[in-house]
């Protein structure tokens, strides 16, 4: 602005046109340069008043650019057919107008601009949601909503505390895009609700692939953003969620749409606030996972829809007797030719129990058979049964097993379990006339007696006297939905009336157990002193390592970038905060150079005594793998070469497959330890591996001084021909290239072949075809079918090895059920590892293998180890 206002005042004043002049004379070129000088001078001081007044007005003033990032969402990407560079975008704007005025933008200002960026947003009902940067490690806020009817005084606040504000151009869910389904459109916005509504629900419902229709699940809950806990299997759906009650109509009817929900009732709970809902989440998110059973009742079988198999006799799912009514069964209670049955395991029935009920006193479902078998066992086929549990779904098993086993005859369960009936009991829109009677009422229903009421107060209307006493049990973060005030149980520390329970704090303890307030404080939520100090210990070693962990990352990030200079130090500590102060006092004492070593020396005493960084579970197993590499004996050249030419002709996901140098230093010290002339591998790869068993057995010859060069041997088999040629390149350039054989042939025929001519080996590698893991464990013990009949590919004493036994953590999800309640969310997601069915499919065949190495044959000692992808090492006793 400066320059156009001397232009403007040159072209118009005497002095300009006089030196135009002089120059069109073509005077000296010395005087022509003195007078142009003279009237620069002249014209500066003419416009000194002006640029002053800017210069002021600018010199408080931050000359740096809003920075708006826009982020649209992929929905709305594919419905308006937007190219992909549009996903994200990014605007300049600016805070001062020429005059240095600020400048403050409305919502509707900001909508105005991002179409004009974005023009095929024009005119779409997109809703606006905002994010910002609020410290120096790039922390988000949670994203809020942008209302059009915001004033900008909204806007300026957000710009006055940011450099940067992300903007999500985001779907309005059943406006925009325009849903094509019913049950979409003109819902209200799930993300605006005031409450949660806790739901449960399960179908017993033929599927015939859990793995798809739990993709179509998840596709179809999405817009509502609902959280909670899923299970699928070929038998049917199990779910516990949380679903914002403003969209809970919508939900049920979507749900409904699907044929295995046609007739779906939701188990509603209870309301919880959305502020107190997100203080205290139930549910983190929305985890839809597939099981071989909805619940597991650990019977064998062929697991076919609503067939289970127990010893020779087919249950059916979809025969398991009468349901009754909340109120009905509150009537029925009182009948004193009644059975009824507690259906939960003890841990449950300990906290909450209906009147008269009897207890399996069970610690898993699974051991519900043999229970009611002892309490059954003299009572008439007649006999009038009542079953309840939490929510239903263990009832309908348990009464199939009841009337098609036992051959009971009158067999009925609680419809929706205690979480309907506590509902129902709160409900008042029955059909009734209410009679006074005394301090209590009595309400008449329907074909029923009269049933007493508790006496109303002030603050809540009359409920009708539940016969169910104590708390609830569920399976979420709440634990426990009170019913009654009455505490049926006592705290094991101290012995003081309690229901809440615990887990021992203690990591490997974890005990489930009652403790009151008083005792968790004093023993910090663990069962005994011993775990108490065990879990003081831990945590204070889990700290240290936090530390140098946040230490290591942050030397490893002043690795990445240039040398620390002036140039670019105060750059650095804006983005790393803690160490703002050490640049800045490192600037006033070395004014042209700061040392870069000290910056990061100081760092690192910072990050261990401050203790302030957080560092990811992940992380600091990768740390602690790297101070285990670096505190074991070294790996040698040869296959550190190895595996840098495999990272270098094969694919990432290939590479991953090599095995890792830790685990190679222990498959070359257990070759050597057990004196192993003769290993057998399954999967040979590019032969990492197979060099580690080689450089053992080159250990035990050299020990045993030589020998027949057929008594020492490493034979392994490998299908990939590309695998096969790399590794026997490499087999060719070692030390141990007379001691491997390598074949190029299945590993089932492989072992056939082996088995045909007799040979036995003191160690078995399995890195082969997982699903066929089980096949030829089986095989290399001469288990055909079920017990030991053919012959040992092992020596007695021998051992198996075998990789990849936890497969992700995926197996976990195999035994979610018997997890801890604060471990089940942290079940892994199959998807998160590329194609779910083939990941879940490969994590059911680990899981099948670890339980028959753990439980299936005596002869068989595991250790499974949590060794990069697990690591199993089974001992042979032998025949």
């Amino acid at each position: 602005m400066l320059s156009s206002l001397v232009l403007l005042l040159m072209i118009g004043s005497p002095p300009f046109r006089w030196c135009y002049q002089l120059s069109s004379l073509k005077l000296e070129k010395s005087i022509v340069l003195a007078t142009r000088a003279r009237f620069r001078s002249s014209i500066y001081q003419q416009a000194s008043s002006v640029t002053d007044i800017q210069e002021r007005k600018h010199a408080a003033q931050p000359r740096n650019p809003l920075i708006l990032n826009i982020y649209v969402d992929k929905e709305i990407l594919s419905y308006l057919e937007m190219k992909n560079f549009e996903r994200k975008q990014r605007i300049l704007l600016s805070r001062y107008t020429k005059e240095g005025d600020a400048v403050n933008y409305s919502v509707k200002n900001i909508r105005t601009i991002i179409e004009n960026k974005l023009p095929s947003l024009i005119g779409q009902p997109y809703k606006l949601r905002y994010g910002t940067l609020v410290d120096s490690i790039n922390t988000m806020k949670p994203h809020q909503k942008l209302k059009d009817s915001a004033d900008e005084s909204l806007f300026a606040s957000l710009t006055a505390s940011s450099s940067s504000i992300q903007l999500y151009v985001q779907c309005v869910p059943g406006l925009f895009p325009p849903p094509t389904e019913t049950f979409y459109k003109d819902m209200e916005d799930p993300a605006e609700t005031e409450s949660f509504t806790m739901v449960s629900f399960y179908s017993f419902y033929p599927i015939d692939d859990p793995v798809e229709f739990s993709h179509q699940l998840e596709r179809l809950w999405k817009p509502f953003l609902a959280v909670g806990r899923v299970y699928v299997a070929t038998e049917g759906i199990n779910a516990q969620m949380a679903i914002p009650t403003n969209v809970i109509n919508n939900f049920q009817a979507a749900t409904r749409s699907l044929e295995a929900f046609s007739n779906l009732k939701l188990n509603t709970d209870h309301l919880v606030t959305t502020t107190d809902f997100e203080a205290n989440k139930p549910f983190k998110a929305l985890h839809i996972r597939v099981r071989e059973q909805i619940v597991s009742d650990g019977f064998t079988g062929n697991h076919q829809p609503f067939m289970n198999k127990t010893d020779e006799f087919q249950l059916d799912w979809t025969k398991s007797g009468k349901e009754m009514s909340p109120l009905e069964w509150h009537h029925q209670l009182d009948d004193p030719n009644v059975v009824v049955l507690d259906c939960r395991n003890s841990y449950e029935s300990d906290v909450g129990i209906f009147n008269n009920a009897i207890p399996l006193n069970t610690t898993f479902f699974r051991e519900s058979w043999t229970a009611l078998d002892n309490i059954l066992k003299d009572k008439p086929k007649d006999t009038k049964l009542m079953t309840y549990c939490t929510g239903g779904i263990r009832c309908v098993k348990i009464n199939a097993y009841l009337e098609q086993k036992l051959g009971f005859s009158n067999v009925h369960r609680l419809q929706g379990g205690i979480i309907s009936y506590a509902r129902e009991l709160e409900q008042s829109a029955y059909s009734t006339t209410e009679t006074e009677q005394g301090d209590s009422k009595v309400i008449k229903l329907d074909n029923l007696e009269s049933i007493d009421l508790l006496p109303s107060t002030k603050d809540s209307r009359n409920l009708i006297q539940s016969k169910f006493k104590g708390v609830n049990y569920v399976f979420d973060e709440r634990i426990g939905s009170r019913i009654t005030e009455d505490v049926l149980t006592s705290c094991e520390m101290c012995g003081k009336q309690c229901d809440s329970y615990a887990n021992c704090q203690n990591a490997p303890c974890n005990v489930r157990f009652i403790q009151c307030k008083s005792c968790r404080s004093e023993y910090d939520s663990c069962c005994c002193k011993v775990c108490q100090s065990e879990h003081t210990q831990r945590l204070a070693m889990q700290l240290e390592e936090r530390d140098l962990i946040s230490a290591r990352a942050l030397l490893r990030q002043k690795r990445k970038q240039p040398p620390l200079t002036r140039a670019n130090s105060a750059m650095l500590a804006k983005k790393v905060s803690p160490q703002t102060a050490t640049i800045s006092s490192m600037e006033k004492e070395s004014p042209t150079k700061v040392d870069a070593k000290s910056v990061v020396d100081d760092t690192v005493n910072n990050a261990v005594n401050k203790r302030d960084h957080a560092v990811s579970e992940d992380a600091l197993l990768d740390a602690l793998s790297l101070y285990s590499e670096m505190q074991s004996f070294p790996e040698p050249k040869l296959l550190s070469r190895l595996r840098e030419e495999t990272k270098e002709l094969f694919d990432p996901m290939a590479f991953r497959m090599v095995c890792g140098a830790l685990q190679g230093r222990l498959l070359a010290q257990l070759t050597a330890l057990v004196s192993a002339k003769k290993v057998l591998e399954l999967g040979t790869f590019t032969g990492y591996s197979t060099l580690c068993f080689a450089e053992g057995v080159a250990a035990t010859r050299d020990r045993l001084g030589g020998g027949e060069s057929s008594e020492y041997q490493v034979l392994t088999c490998e299908i990939d021909d590309k695998a096969a040629d790399f590794a026997q390149r490499h087999f060719a350039s070692s030390p141990y290239g007379d001691l491997i054989h390598s074949k190029r042939m299945p590993a089932v025929d492989m072992l056939k072949e082996l088995q045909e001519k007799g040979c036995k080996f003191e160690i078995v590698f399995i890195d082969a075809e997982k699903k066929k893991y089980l096949e030829y464990v089986k095989t290399i013990i001469g288990d055909n079918d079920g017990g030991v009949k053919g012959e040992s590919l092992l020596k007695p004493n021998g051992i198996i090895i075998v990789d990849n036994t936890l497969w992700k953590g995926l197996v976990l999800n195999e035994v979610v059920d018997h997890l801890p309640q604060d471990l089940k969310e942290s079940c892994p997601n199959p998807s998160d590892f590329g194609d779910a069915r083939r990941m879940t499919a490969i994590a059911q065949h680990m899981h099948r293998l670890n339980v028959y190495l753990s439980h299936s044959n005596a002869l068989l000692e595991p250790v499974l180890l949590p060794l990069r992808d697990g690591l199993t090492i089974v001992r042979y006793k032998g025949q």
